[in-house]
């Protein structure tokens, strides 16, 4: 008993034109691709070069421009004092036109 599947005659023929088919369709994108690059290779190499020098453009202002101070975070309690109360001056509110909302905001 042989391994595999036999193929006919015809789909020998369909099976071969379609790998021929795709040879020539990657043969022809290379040579598509290869002439976009040789057209158009004075481009790629500004755009290359554009490209280096603002990378190092970038990496040379982050290394130059570093903070010269430095900050620290430095938590302590502050004690408020609320023993003393201030009194309101009812007669200067009456006076504005101050309404209730208005003085609790």
């Amino acid at each position: 008993m042989k391994f595999g599947v036999q193929l006919s005659t015809k789909s020998k023929e369909i099976l071969i034109y379609c790998i021929s088919m795709a040879l020539l369709l990657f043969l022809l994108k290379w040579l598509e691709a290869y002439f976009i690059v040789f057209n158009y290779r004075l481009d790629f190499f500004i755009g290359a070069i554009a490209i280096l020098f603002t990378v190092l453009g970038i990496w040379l202002a982050l290394k130059l421009v570093k903070p010269k101070v430095e900050t620290r975070i430095i938590e302590k309690e502050v004690y408020i004092d609320n023993s003393v109360q201030t009194a309101i001056n009812q007669q200067e509110i009456t006076k504005l036109g101050i309404s209730k909302r208005e003085l609790d905001v």
